[in-house]
């Protein structure tokens, strides 16, 4: 029969046989649809399972449910989909008929490519959540192909950021699938609930950020904050962003920079002023750590030889440390067997107590140690 006909002959005892095998699959409404008008009566009612699922009727519609049934293994899912899209309710119009016909023409069998999505789990919830970042178009084109198994986990995701007050302006503008949104939303993911802060990177630092790495195709990018840090960390696959490294950076122990080439990131590289302290590759693996010829360029522009100062003046009331020496906010410490450590961007102020203080050994313990950074720079002959 043609047009808008009822009646198309199909092998009832196969779509039985299919809900059979997706049977925990399918929500009750759904199962309650499918046996009323295709497996109950003596002949199949595409026309009132078009109508439930669309809402209305149509050569095409009618074309898109024959094609979910006919071929023996009725696509719940793609038929659940249907319905949720189709639907108009009070806060949300449906979705547009020709980006909704368009999107079910050309995709597969949801239920046979999908293994772990059940109908009761698309619900209203997941499509405001993409409505918030997506055009019909786009949602419809995403929604309709084997990646939807990955769906639930998204809105998941999609919904913890949002409770926390995060917007959803991190996800791609034009995604190619829903993999691409559930691979942003699993990104940043590590970064709910940990508040941001500034790494407070060195300005001489920052102005590498965006430079190529002389003699390679190497682009040194800097992060700013914790969260670009985390973000280094995940492209990378090791602890760089775990947080303790943000606050070590912070607090002016060391710097870190990321090492990208044309597909992302390569490197990444912790160092002091005077030495690279950790220069890592991808999952932190010995075969991916950057060759002898990478280090030295690396070395050469992160890097500088420190500089000792000639003389030192005398500390006598501490056992431990021999002499000092101010120079541009940089204290050095002459300690034990000669070692010589340089204390960065000590105030004037401080070193001004530091002179006049009584037992200039405690005043050193007590408060340059404890709040300035510092490095071994050498030893004495």
């Amino acid at each position: 029969m043609n047009g808008l006909g009822k009646h198309f002959m199909i092998d009832q005892k196969a779509i039985q046989e299919s809900i059979n095998r997706h049977y925990e699959r399918i929500d009750s409404k759904t199962l309650d649809a499918i046996e009323s008008h295709i497996i109950s009566p003596s002949e199949p009612n595409f026309l009132g399972l078009t109508e439930w699922a669309f809402g209305f009727s149509s050569k095409q519609a009618l074309n898109i449910i024959k094609q979910c049934t006919q071929v023996g293994d009725v696509d719940v899912v793609k038929l659940k989909l249907i319905k949720m899209l189709s639907a108009k309710r009070t806060s949300q119009p449906a979705i547009n008929r020709d980006h909704l016909f368009n999107a079910c023409t050309r995709s597969p069998n949801l239920t046979e490519k999908t293994e772990r999505l059940r109908t009761q789990q698309l619900t209203y919830k997941i499509l405001d959540l993409l409505r918030c970042r997506y055009s019909d178009s786009r949602i419809a084109k995403i929604l309709f192909t084997p990646d939807i198994e990955c769906l639930i986990d998204t809105a998941d995701m999609l919904e913890v950021i949002k409770r926390h007050g995060k917007d959803l302006d991190f996800l791609p503008k034009k995604p190619k699938s829903l993999q691409d949104i559930h691979n942003k939303a699993q990104r940043f993911m590590s970064k709910v609930g940990q508040t941001d802060f500034c790494l407070n990177q060195r300005e001489d630092i920052l102005l590498y950020d965006g430079k190529k790495l002389d003699g390679t195709d190497y682009v040194i990018r800097v992060p700013k904050t914790h969260h670009d840090l985390i973000d280094l960390g995940e492209d990378l696959c090791f602890c760089i962003g775990n947080g303790t490294y943000s606050h070590g950076v912070r607090d002016g122990e060391y710097s870190i920079v990321g090492i990208f080439d044309k597909k992302g990131a390569v490197y990444g590289i912790q160092f002091s002023r005077y030495r690279i302290l950790e220069a890592q590759g991808f999952g932190n693996l010995w075969e991916n750590k950057p060759d002898a010829n990478v280090l030295l360029k690396l070395r050469n522009t992160l890097t500088e030889a420190p500089k000792m100062p000639d003389d030192f003046l005398p500390i006598t009331d501490s056992s431990w440390i021999h002499g000092y020496r101010y120079d541009n906010k940089d204290l050095y410490l002459l300690l034990g067997d000669n070692i010589v450590y340089q204390y960065f961007g000590v105030e004037e102020e401080v070193y001004e107590e530091l002179l006049n203080h009584e037992v200039k050994g405690r005043f050193v313990n007590q408060v340059i140690k404890r709040n300035y950074s510092c490095e071994r720079i050498g030893q004495l002959n």
